[in-house]
């Protein structure tokens, strides 16, 4: 599921490796890496709102 903050981040890497000529297999795996930190960024909000949630439901 791509998020509209990750299709935004997807579209400024391919702008800029476009942009600096990168063959389109380099911009994919470009992507990929972008894609996969924008997860981990998603993953880690997410557990900070579950232990908010968990501190309020089990105080």
């Amino acid at each position: 599921m791509l998020t509209d903050r990750m299709k935004k981040k997807i579209d400024e890497v391919i702008k800029v490796q476009k942009r600096a000529g990168m063959p389109d297999d380099l911009i994919r795996g470009a992507v990929r890496d972008c894609v996969a930190g924008e997860y981990a960024k998603l993953m880690q909000e997410t557990m900070v709102e579950m232990e908010e949630y968990l501190k309020d439901k089990l105080s």
